[in-house]
């Protein structure tokens, strides 16, 4: 962190915060963490549900993770 102690927790319940006010940043963050298993468990299902939720914000970095995921086959069958 920049300022502060970088705790995962503490930044996924304030993106967590952020979403509910439909902030497409914070959910695509939010599936950044699942997918990677930064502070929580890796769950690249619940990424895929955080990109899809920024996605239809028009979120761009979310649409392209999200191809990523379906050319890889994480959380997705594979197309």
């Amino acid at each position: 962190g920049h300022g502060v102690k970088q705790d995962f927790e503490q930044a996924r319940e304030w993106f967590l915060k952020a979403t509910t006010q439909g902030h497409a940043a914070s959910q695509f963050t939010l599936g950044v963490m699942y997918h990677n298993g930064h502070g929580v468990k890796q769950d690249f299902e619940q990424a895929r549900e955080w990109f899809l939720k920024a996605t239809t914000q028009g979120h761009a970095a979310s649409q392209f993770t999200l191809g990523v995921m379906y050319h890889n086959g994480h959380g997705v069958k594979q197309d």
